[in-house]
């Protein structure tokens, strides 16, 4: 193999691994990969879940934010950064909406755009049983919170 094409193999997959391990370290670098530049407000409430996650603090949080501030895309790039963050080690993120139709399903299709246009996890994570997404050991289920739902 001519020299220029090893050396590029070899910066192609350093360059992987750097982007790999730099969105690994929290969900605002994630959104970055996304293209999302997530607001302050927003990266303040990743990081405290972040940290409270990554340190094993068990806190529970409720964000309350204005319609169309970004609660639901803010949900979308923790939960595919958790999924690829936890894929080696497994863990399980289970989502509960208030409905089936249009919350549930919107916030399925927020995660696998997500997903989708992240680099460290395009092609590499798998949607099962229509409401589970896997990655690795990790997984994610969506459940709709109505009555009627089983």
């Amino acid at each position: 193999m001519p020299k220029s094409h090893s050396s590029f193999i070899i910066h192609n997959s350093s360059l992987s691994s750097l982007i790999r391990s730099t969105i690994r370290r929290d969900p605002i670098l994630w959104a970055l990969a996304c293209k999302i530049n997530l607001r302050p407000y927003q990266r303040e409430i990743a990081l405290a879940v972040k940290d409270s996650i990554v340190n094993h603090r068990g806190l529970s949080f409720v964000i309350v934010l204005p319609r169309q501030s970004g609660k639901n895309e803010l949900q979308a790039h923790l939960f595919s950064w958790l999924l690829f963050r936890y894929a080696p080690h497994g863990g399980r993120v289970v989502s509960v909406s208030p409905t089936f139709k249009p919350q549930t399903l919107n916030n399925m299709d927020r995660v696998k755009t997500s997903l989708d246009t992240c680099i460290g996890s395009r092609g590499l994570w798998k949607s099962s049983k229509g409401y589970m997404y896997r990655f690795g050991k990790a997984s994610l289920q969506f459940f709709s919170g109505e009555p009627r739902a089983k």
